[in-house]
C-alpha cells in the first residue's frame, strides 16, 4: 500500500543521541530498494523529483523483470540529475538490497532509507534533517498519511503531536494547502520512538559513519520486519 510521507517529523529512535550540531546541511542520498512494481517505484520518483534538498540517489533492483527495471531507470534518468543504480538477478531481502545502496553512498553525506511506495512532500526530507540536526537524533522519521502505525489519521499519532483532535477530512492528503495546515504544529514536536519503521529513515552521516550498514540476518526476506 503506498505510503504518502508528510513534511513533518514525529518519531526517532529515542536510545541513541548524537551531539547537536549548527553545521551546514550535508547532501542526502536517497537508497530505495525495489523489485517490480514499476508503477508504484516511477510514483515514488516523481514525488522525489520534487524534494527539496540537495539529493543523490541510489536505486537497487532485487529481480525486476528487464521491462519493469528499464521503466524505472528510464524515468530515474529523465526526473533526477544524480541517479546510481545496483542490479541483483534475483529478490536477496531488504537487508541485503539496502546494504547494497549504502555501499555507494558517497562521503559526506547523510542517508535516507526509503521504501519504494513512500511518496515523500517536497520539504519531508529537509525537514528530518533539519529536525536530526536540531535534536541531535541517530534516526528520524516522519508521520504518514496512510492507515499505518505513525499515521495522522490515529488519534493517538495526533495527540503526541499537539495536533486537532478532529481526524483529518477525506481526501486531506491530497490537498496541499489541507495538509500544510493539518501538520504546520508538529514539526517542533517530535516524538520518542523504541524503534524506526524504515520506510523512511533519515540517518546523519555521523551515525552511518560511526555504525556502518544494517545487520544482515539472512531470515529477513521480503517483510517479516526486516525494515524496522
Amino acid at each position: 500500500m503506498p505510503v504518502p510521507a508528510m513534511r513533518c517529523v514525529v518519531f526517532f529512535f529515542k536510545n541513541h543521541y548524537l551531539q547537536r550540531t549548527a553545521i551546514l546541511p550535508k547532501p542526502i542520498c536517497v537508497i530505495i530498494p525495489f523489485v517490480g512494481a514499476h508503477e508504484i517505484t516511477n510514483q515514488c520518483l516523481h514525488c522525489l523529483a520534487t524534494a527539496k534538498g540537495d539529493l543523490r540517489v541510489v536505486l537497487v533492483d532485487n529481480g525486476s523483470p528487464e521491462k519493469e527495471f528499464e521503466s524505472v531507470r528510464l524515468t530515474a534518468e529523465s526526473l533526477l540529475s544524480r541517479v546510481e543504480f545496483v542490479r541483483f538477478p534475483k529478490n536477496l531481502g531488504f537487508t541485503f538490497g539496502v546494504n547494497a545502496g549504502l555501499r555507494r553512498v558517497p562521503s559526506g553525506c547523510d542517508v535516507v532509507i526509503l521504501n519504494n511506495d513512500c511518496f515523500v512532500s517536497a520539504g519531508c526530507l529537509l525537514s528530518l534533517q533539519k529536525t536530526s540536526y536540531t535534536h541531535g537524533l541517530a534516526i528520524t522519521g516522519p508521520i504518514t498519511t496512510d492507515g499505518g502505525a505513525e499515521s495522522v489519521r490515529k488519534l493517538a499519532v495526533r495527540e503526541e503531536c499537539g495536533m486537532s483532535d478532529e481526524p483529518p477530512p477525506d481526501g486531506f492528503d491530497r490537498d496541499p494547502e489541507t495538509l500544510q495546515r493539518s501538520v504546520s504544529a508538529v514539526e517542533t514536536a517530535p516524538v520518542s520512538r523504541n524503534y524506526i519503521p524504515m520506510f523512511c529513515a533519515f540517518i546523519p552521516e555521523v551515525c552511518f559513519s560511526r555504525c556502518g550498514l544494517l545487520h544482515r540476518d539472512e531470515k529477513y526476506q521480503s517483510g517479516l520486519f526486516a525494515d524496522n
